[in-house]
């Protein structure tokens, strides 16, 4: 079985956490693949820690472990994880980003969003992850190396609440640093999402006496499931930071910790993955086998040094022939799934096929320093190719590594590191962007390389079912970030809060902190989505080449690029009533004015409609164009008008309209009463004097309407036509009278 770190047993005195590093042997953490319904059984066995996606951690004792092999599909020793070690901010375009402010945001910061660092701990009492009063935007901790009062759902680790974080109860240290770096480029008053909310767990523990740091498989597992479960409590959008990684795995995506990562981000989180430092190390060959003469393959094993494993891939595993040589030239034949001792050694074995790719584990306990040779033979007709990977325990300054030799090749392709072959995460590379820099003392120092470039150890893809990694690449050497005053000092250090890093644990928090940008703009958008932004919207320049559409396998989609959202113009012409809001993909956000601008994410379509949250039965709002779709910055205009349901009565209170007018139309009473020009001769004339509404009398014969109304008309009657026919009548009949007596007055005369 392959050893992993330490199981750390914790005492607690006068409710003082104190850290005693004691190998346990009675009990074994076990990482297991199972089925539906079986964790009843589980349970009757051990303790069963968290379960997610198929994959459970437990712990057991050790005379109990074929009888969790009996019952479940797979059992996985935990493997040993290790950290992937101003400018940078300014590089990646953040301060145009941070410029930004409209509708939906006040100002690009990561509010409101959570980045978990799952890493060496923190220095939470640093003054990079205060607010402006005083508070630390750490929310929760939580110590896996502390007992004393641990976290619902676990029996073992320290939690620190708010509280204890604010007034400096936390028992926490981060004696490593690298933590602290970390979660400062992700999250830190310097960094990128400077306002966003951190969650840490610290893990694993220190090797070497301290010089290196060993993460254990079983409690990163622990630790997913606790920020998330932290994420869902706080109803807040979860970035996830894994600056950590091994070489020992398929490197095709299908680990128990990758599983339970591709989980979390179909369940909406972001998680982000180094792709480790690897690649110029040395740690993989790859060959292809033959039935005409085996294949010795060299590597060498430094001092300090006691367990070493070699993870193999090939497809399939029948008539595979392996035989290990010390560096004394005793041989011994493997065997697969068991283990035995051989001369100094332990030498144990593990296979686990998963479709047509077939996993090996060799693991080789002892004093094991030298140059070793694993010869592969071909025992079927058919060559195929296998991938080696390498890694120890040592606490040299060398590391372990294949050596050249004939009929294999060391090859920096697929150097990846695992857990950063997960088929959703983002994957990141690192490119070099300082190369010097200044010490407290006012010594000028540096390192090798070309800023601009990428990184030599950054891993490679492609992953060994074929597919691009890393996603991108950020920046990642030389990195000038928080330093955890719980570490001693180093002369190199430019202060005493300030401390250097290179890797591409400093490269990954970098496109955290960029994902947590992206969560705040669009709290409702996808984790896949976040990163294909990221990858759509890296740039490319002379270091990187011309990127096609498929990606590369040394810089992903190109160097990380910080100006991720445009703003946009909403013009809204015509009526602009108080209960406008925009829909921006279903999302409303009030407009207070008949101008605004919004921040959008780029490589993203959005749907724009105006919504009127005051219609009613007396008014509506209509407006042209209905929605607008749109995926880069410009101007947007709507035309909006509003309409009011008019009732209009007659002098003797018939209802004479009812029905919908646009806003400013002008009615004209007369024409709707029938009453106006062109009604003919009536011997009493009716006509339009004014109207009333809402109590008051207008003398108008036409009507503004700018709100609902019942305007009541007010009738005016005019007799002149039945005078006029009186005195006609009255004239008629005396000019008849008249008009005879005239005619017999001529006639008499004559």
């Amino acid at each position: 079985m392959y050893w992993i770190g330490f199981l750390l047993i914790a005492l607690t005195l006068l409710n003082i956490p104190v850290k005693v590093d004691v190998p346990s042997h009675s009990f074994a953490d076990l990482i297991v693949e199972l089925d539906e319904g079986m964790v009843g059984r589980l349970e009757t066995l051990g303790h069963v820690r968290m379960v997610m996606s198929g994959i459970a951690t437990l712990r057991v004792s050790r005379h109990l472990i074929d009888d969790v092999v009996g019952i479940v599909r797979a059992v996985y020793s935990p493997r040993r994880f290790t950290p992937s070690l101003e400018v940078s901010t300014a590089e990646i375009g953040l301060p145009e980003i941070m410029e930004m402010k409209g509708l939906n945001t006040a100002g690009i910061d990561g509010s409101n969003v959570l980045i978990a660092i799952i890493d060496t701990g923190v220095d939470y009492n640093h003054p990079a992850f205060k607010d402006s009063e005083g508070r630390s935007r750490i929310l929760y901790i939580w110590d896996q190396t502390l007992e004393g009062k641990p976290p619902k759902s676990f029996d073992y680790g320290y939690e620190c609440s708010p509280e204890e974080i604010n007034s400096g109860g936390c028992p926490e240290r981060d004696v490593n640093g690298h933590g602290t770096l970390v979660a400062s480029i992700a999250a830190g008053s310097s960094g990128v999402a400077r306002s966003a909310s951190l969650i840490v767990v610290k893990a694993g523990g220190p090797v070497c006496d301290g010089r290196f740091w060993s993460f254990d498989e079983a409690g990163l597992l622990d630790a997913l499931a606790y920020v998330h479960e932290k994420a869902v409590e706080l109803g807040m959008r979860l970035v996830i930071n894994l600056s950590l990684g091994t070489d020992i795995g398929g490197h095709d995506g299908n680990s128990p910790l990758e599983k339970v990562l591709d989980s979390l981000v179909e369940q909406g989180v972001v998680v982000v993955v180094a792709a480790g430092n690897s690649a110029a190390d040395g740690r993989h060959v790859k060959l292809h086998t033959s039935a005409e003469a085996p294949v010795g393959i060299r590597f060498n094993i430094p001092d300090q040094t006691s367990e070493y494993s070699i993870s193999l891939v090939t497809q399939p595993d029948e008539g595979l022939g392996l035989t290990l040589v010390s560096p004394g030239g005793e041989k011994l034949e493997i065997g697969l799934n068991r283990t035995e001792n051989w001369k100094a050694y332990e030498v144990s074995t593990e296979s686990y096929k998963r479709g047509s790719i077939w996993e090996g584990l060799l693991t080789v306990t002892g004093p094991v320093e030298g140059l070793w040779r694993l010869e592969v033979s071909e025992n079927s007709l058919d060559s195929r190719l296998l991938h080696l990977w390498l890694e120890s325990d040592t606490c040299s300054s060398l590391r372990e590594s294949f050596t050249a030799g004939v009929g294999y090749e060391i090859s920096q392709e697929s150097t990846v590191s695992i857990p950063g072959t997960a088929s959703k995460v983002i994957t990141v590379g690192a490119y070099m962007t300082r190369n010097r820099w200044v010490t407290e003392s006012g010594r000028t120092v540096g390192v090798d390389g070309v800023v601009g470039s990428l990184e030599y150890y950054s891993g490679r893809g492609p992953t060994i079912d074929g597919r691009v990694k890393p996603d991108v690449t950020a920046p990642g050497g030389v990195i000038i970030g928080a330093k955890s005053r719980d570490m001693g000092g180093v002369s190199i250090d430019p202060s005493g809060l300030e401390r250097p890093g290179r890797g591409t644990s400093m490269a990954t928090p970098h496109v955290a902190g960029v994902a947590a940008l992206i969560l705040q703009i669009s709290p409702t958008t996808t984790a896949e989505h976040v990163a294909y932004v990221i990858q759509k919207t890296a740039r490319q320049d002379n270091f990187t080449g011309s990127i096609g559409s498929a990606g590369s396998n040394a810089w992903g989609w190109g160097k990380l690029n910080a100006v991720i959202a445009y703003p946009l113009i909403i013009q809204i012409t015509g009526y602009t009533p108080s209960t406008l809001s925009l829909s921006v993909n279903g999302t409303s956000t009030p407009l207070s004015s008949g101008r605004a601008e919004i921040i959008l994410l780029k490589n993203t379509l959005y749907e724009l409609r105006p919504v009127f949250t005051g219609d009613g039965v007396d008014v509506r709002y209509r407006v042209e164009p209905e929605k607008y779709y749109v995926s880069s910055a410009g101007e947007v205009i709507f035309s909006v008008s509003a309409q009011y349901h008019v009732n209009v009565f007659g002098g003797d209170g018939e209802l004479l309209y009812s029905g919908w007018v646009p806003s400013k139309t002008v009615l004209d009473l007369e024409n709707l009463s029938g009453l106006g020009a062109g009604q003919g001769f009536h011997l009493v004339r009716r006509s339009v004097a004014g109207y009333y509404v809402d109590g008051s009398f207008f003398l108008e014969r036409r009507v503004l309407v700018d709100r609902p109304a019942n305007i009541y008309i007010v009738v005016a009657e005019d007799y002149t036509g039945l005078l006029l026919v009186a005195v006609i009548s009255a004239v008629i009949p005396v000019s008849i009278y008249l008009g005879w007596v005239y005619a017999r007055y001529r006639r008499n005369r004559w």
